[in-house]
């Protein structure tokens, strides 16, 4: 797979991707704010919580990984975008952990489903 060129550039780009294809659930049509990060050593590929996604550029080697992280937080999300939606997550995560998880589950999907989408519309921009 070729280097990835500008992986702040892909997420941002992948980030409005996401709020055009999939809106916001909030009656205010507020959006999640992003944060593109670069920590080494942090094990997170992205988090999502309280209305702020968080997308960590030194764990995404691929514009695939990049792609696909920032569908799967903008998928928790809209999934919960209130923040005391956390908690029901939470509750959820001590029954089911985190692979069983059925928010966990349907954002992986969410990659699966929309990843060649937005790959197809980042090419067009020639951004990845």
């Amino acid at each position: 797979m070729k280097k990835v060129r500008n992986k702040k550039q892909i997420v941002e780009a992948t980030y409005e991707w996401c709020c055009s294809k999939f809106g916001t659930p909030l009656k205010t049509k507020q959006f999640p704010t992003l944060g593109v990060v670069s920590k080494s050593k942090c094990n997170d590929y992205g988090i999502y919580d309280s209305r702020h996604i968080e997308i960590n550029t030194a764990k995404c080697k691929t514009v695939s990984s990049l792609i696909r992280v920032v569908i799967h937080e903008y998928t928790h999300f809209l999934q919960m975008p209130k923040i005391y939606d956390m908690n029901k997550y939470n509750k959820l995560y001590e029954i089911y952990g985190y692979y069983e998880h059925p928010m966990e589950i349907e954002a992986r999907e969410a990659e699966l489903k929309h990843f060649r989408n937005c790959l197809k519309y980042l090419q067009r921009r020639n951004i990845a």
